[in-house]
Formats: structure tokens, C-alpha cells, sequence
């Protein structure tokens, strides 16, 4: 293991010939062109910080500068001073390892300073500064990312951001979402600042500082866990799938839209509240006139609900609420799968809290015969003398009529005739039976 530094301008093809495993590569000040893939440098560390008698003002970069993949297995990048350790400023296309990519108090560690390329980052983690608004890496112009299970991580400086994004641009794969305890209250993980489109998964750790993503412009899709959102710009949209907890974070909220405006935050998942019960309220907060929109809620293991302000339920919402020992399950009406068909209830009946009416006509007990059962009782109408002799005589007469009238040569005012007679008969037949 040693000190290996730059003493001019350099290529990596003829410079890494003084480089071996465990060595600590120091930039010095000068510029260390990368002209072909790098591989296989266990346990190096490439840094741009002061070394040895170097002076603290010392820089340099290592400016990718062909279209090469560059692997750093178990490689840590550093940087302390004001000029990146790794440059991208010509449109590349590549796959770059670089291991873990911590930023001082200088800046970034990665910078893009050039739009169109089209780059993987692999197994990367890249970790804010200590000073503010340094970042682990800054992304500057439109370009097209993958994130091959990467990590970012807030770090202890104002702002210091793991990747910030002042720029459009497309970003997909996975990368991890960090927060550790030495991060600084502002410093998020991922902070996009000037537009473009993530959609990204991975596991969100949030340790009680700060927030896990905040963003100012574009879209976030994020499929993840996470204990900390934030919104910071009024068009800005995040939306995440997978569940939230509020943790042990005493009198912070989970979710947090932090301008009023046309951006909101959506939680496809279930927001589960603190495992402690404290007297702060931890939870969902929007500003006023701010939109936070979650899809079920949960108690925590503390006993209590995450706090709401400003917050909007789905329509296929649903609440888990423990009762005496175990949970009970408060759902949506209309999403609820186990109530009857509206068929099946009675028509006009109200059922599911409203939400749904029965169709299904059932007759009253005096229009049903007597012994049958209908509803609840049984039938309780009665076939009578009377009525029976009106109904065959209505047959009997409608039959008579159309079978005379189908006689040929029969005279329209005989059939009349004979209707007449008939109804005289009739009457008198029923003044008898009375």
C-alpha cells in the first residue's frame, strides 16, 4: 500500500503501470485522463485531497475520456477541494463501478458537466459532503441514467445531498435511499432540482435526520419503503409504492408538501403510525392548500394513528386499527367484497353505509296466496267465490267473442248483441250469490 500521486498531466493507460492493489492515488493537482477501461483495483483509494507535503489547495480530476467502462471494485473515491475527482464533460456512453463516492468539503465527487449520456452506474454509493451543498454526485445536464443497486446517502453538511440533479433527464433502476445518523437535517438523499422523470426502486432507510428525498422539479416513481418524503417545489410530484412507516421520529412528519400549488405526494401503500407513543404528533402533514394523497393507514406499535393534516384518502382506502389485542379492518364501503349483491336485498333497501341500494322486488303477504312464505311471514290473500267466478267469466266471455267473430258472415252487431245479453247475465248471476 502507498502514495502514488500525479506529478503532471496524465493517461490512465500509461500511468496505472506505477499502481497496484491498496495504493492511494492522489490527483496532486492534475488531471488524470481515463483513455480505456479501468478493472480491478481492490481497496484503492482515488482522491483529490491533500497527501503527504502536497498543498490543501491541490486538485485534479479524472475526466472520463472515451466511451469506457471503468470498474473500481471496492474502491473509495474522496474529494476535498473545489474541483470534482471524476468528470464526465463530453457525451459518453459507459458503465462505471466506482465504489463508494464520499464528498467532502469541497465538491461533488462525480460531476456531469456534459448532456447526452447515456450511463450505468453499478454498485455505487454515493455520499454528501461535509460542507454545504456538496454532493455525492451532481448530474448538470439531460441524460439518460440506470442505477444498478446504488445507494445514496445525505451527508453531514447544510444541503449536502448523496445525487442532486440540476437538470432534465431520465433516471431508472435501483438505487437505495440512505439517511444516516450523522446526516445533516437538509441533506437528502436525492434531491432532483431541475426537472426529469425517475422512476426507481430499492430500499429507503431513514435514521431520524432529515429528510429521505426532496424534490423541487420532475417526477419521482418510487417503489420503496421509506419513513421520510419531502416535496419542496409547488409543480414537483412524488409517488410512492410501497408502504411508510413513521418510525421513532418524535414530532416529524412522514410525508411533508412544503408548497401550496399543482404538485402533490401519493402513497400507494400503507402509512403505519410510530412505534412510540409521543406527545408530538408523527405523521402525514401538507401545507395548506397542499395535496397528500395515501391509500390505507395502520395503526403503530405505539398505539396511534399517524397524524393528519391536509390529507386525502383514495376511494380504496382502508384503516387497520387494533381492537383488544388484535386488528380490525375499517375498508372503503365500495371496495369491500363481502356484501350481497344489490339482487339479493330488497328494492329501496340502503345498505353498505349508502353505498349501494337493493333491486330485488319483493311482494307484500296480502298479494301472496295464503301458507306461502314470502319475506319474513307468509301469504296471507284468500281465493273467494266471487272471485274465481269473475275471472272464469272474463275468460269465458273474451273466448266467446273472438270465436263467434272468426264465424264468416257473422254481423258485427250480433257479436255486440250477444256481449250485451251476456253482461246482463253476469250481473245477475253475482246478485244471486249474494
Amino acid at each position: 500500500m502507498a502514495d502514488v500521486k500525479l506529478t503532471g498531466n496524465a493517461n490512465w493507460s500509461t500511468f496505472k503501470a506505477g499502481v497496484t492493489n491498496g495504493d492511494t492515488v492522489y490527483m496532486n493537482g492534475f488531471t488524470l485522463t481515463i483513455d480505456e477501461a479501468i478493472t480491478a483495483y481492490n481497496n484503492c483509494i482515488f482522491t483529490n485531497a491533500a497527501g503527504g507535503t502536497v498543498s490543501a489547495s491541490a486538485g485534479g480530476s479524472a475526466v472520463l475520456g472515451g466511451n469506457y467502462n471503468v470498474t473500481l471494485a471496492g474502491v473509495t473515491c474522496s474529494t476535498t477541494n473545489s474541483t470534482a475527482l471524476f468528470q464526465i464533460n463530453a457525451a459518453r456512453t459507459a458503465t462505471l463501478t466506482l465504489g463508494t463516492c464520499q464528498a467532502g468539503a469541497g465538491y461533488a465527487v462525480v460531476i456531469q458537466t456534459a448532456g447526452g449520456n447515456v450511463l450505468t452506474f453499478s454498485g455505487c454509493t454515493f455520499i454528501g459532503g461535509t460542507a454545504n451543498s456538496v454532493y455525492g454526485m451532481y448530474i448538470s445536464t439531460s441524460n439518460t441514467i440506470t442505477f444498478t443497486n446504488c445507494t445514496a446517502r445525505g451527508g453531514s453538511g447544510t444541503s449536502a445531498s448523496g445525487i442532486s440533479t440540476g437538470s432534465t433527464g431520465t433516471y431508472t433502476g435501483t438505487l437505495h435511499l440512505s439517511q444516516g445518523a450523522s446526516s445533516q437535517t437538509t441533506a437528502s438523499a436525492i434531491y432532483p432540482q431541475g426537472g426529469g422523470v425517475f422512476t426507481l426502486s430499492g430500499d429507503v432507510v431513514h435514521q431520524g435526520a432529515g429528510w429521505t428525498a426532496q424534490i423541487d422539479s420532475g417526477t419521482i416513481t418510487y417503489t420503496a419503503t421509506s419513513d421520510y418524503l419531502w416535496k419542496g417545489a409547488a409543480a414537483a410530484t412524488i409517488v410512492c409504492n410501497g408502504n411508510i412507516s413513521c418510525g421513532t421520529n418524535s414530532g416529524q412528519s412522514v410525508a411533508y408538501d412544503a408548497v401550496t400549488g399543482a404538485g402533490s405526494i401519493t402513497i400507494n401503500g400503507t402509512v403505519t403510525g410510530p412505534s412510540s407513543n409521543y406527545g408530538a404528533a408523527s405523521g402525514l402533514w401538507a401545507n395548506t392548500g397542499g395535496k397528500i394523497y395515501v391509500q390505507n393507514l395502520a395503526v403503530g406499535a405505539g398505539g396511534t394513528m399517524p397524524s393528519l393534516t391536509n390529507v386525502c384518502l383514495m376511494s380504496n382506502s382502508q384503516i387497520v386499527a387494533p381492537i383488544s389485542g388484535s386488528n380490525i379492518t375499517l375498508v372503503n364501503s365500495a371496495s369491500a367484497g363481502d356484501y350481497p349483491s344489490a339482487a339479493n336485498v330488497r328494492s329501496g333497501t340502503s345498505y353498505a353505509y349508502g353505498a349501494l341500494t337493493g333491486t330485488c322486488a319483493v311482494p307484500g303477504a296480502s298479494s301472496v296466496a295464503s301458507g306461502v312464505s314470502v319475506d319474513a311471514t307468509t301469504g296471507t290473500a284468500v281465493l273467494t267465490s266471487a272471485a274465481a267466478q269473475s275471472a272464469i267469466g272474463d275468460y269465458m266471455e273474451a273466448t266467446a267473442q273472438t270465436e263467434l267473430a272468426a264465424i264468416p258472415g257473422t254481423s258485427p252487431s250480433i257479436v255486440a248483441m250477444l256481449k250485451l245479453l251476456y253482461q246482463l247475465a253476469k250481473h245477475r248471476l253475482t246478485q244471486t250469490d249474494a
